[in-house]
């Protein structure tokens, strides 16, 4: 067995799951880029407009409108049915998302360390309950935390999703090259 404390190993796996995440939102800006790419269109402005929207909602949007009007011809139809699905696939990832972004490694009372998705948030909440039901009930009951299975399992889904989006950017990419569309290739 290795010297890391439990914390630290929930730590490490917090980082591992917002490291993952990263690589989605590096892809989902990819995906932007190709779609502006056209002509004298420089690509690298999308890049700058992509990271000064702070919200990954609000770029999902973004990616999301633009490839649904790349694909909304015939010969693109079987892409924008993949993409519709992708898209809904990582609205959900980015709400797992967020629970590990807003979430804590804390020791209540003495209880071995846990990592709480939305912690500040829910223990503000459950502090305002009333004393008796507070006693009746631990935070932890009411608010499980994750452990280190199902963090590394947030990982995984998060690095699944990634090779989605690849395997999304490349068909479409061969199908540009199949339809000579105008766009450049990455």
């Amino acid at each position: 067995m290795n010297n890391q404390s439990e914390a630290d190993r929930l730590y490490l796996l917090v980082g591992r799951c917002l490291t993952a995440w990263n690589q989605i939102e590096e892809r989902v800006m990819h995906l932007i880029e190709y779609a502006h790419m056209r002509g004298d269109y420089d690509a690298d402005e999308a890049v700058h407009g992509y990271w000064a929207v702070v919200s990954f909602e609000a770029r999902l949007k973004w990616c999301s409108a633009i490839v649904n009007m790349r694909t909304a011809t015939p010969e693109y139809q079987e892409l924008n049915e993949r993409w519709n699905a992708l898209n809904n696939h990582l609205i959900k990832k980015a709400r797992k998302r967020a629970e590990i972004a807003h979430g804590s490694v804390v020791e209540l009372f003495g209880a071995r360390p846990a990592f709480h998705p939305f912690y500040h948030r829910k223990i503000a909440l459950f502090n305002r309950l009333d004393w008796d039901v507070r006693r009746s009930v631990s935070f932890h009951e009411l608010h499980p935390p994750l452990d280190e299975k199902e963090l590394s399992e947030r990982e995984k889904g998060f690095r699944e999703t990634e090779d989605r989006i690849k395997a999304f950017s490349s068909d479409w990419i061969a199908r540009d090259k199949e339809t000579n569309h105008p766009s450049q290739a990455f």
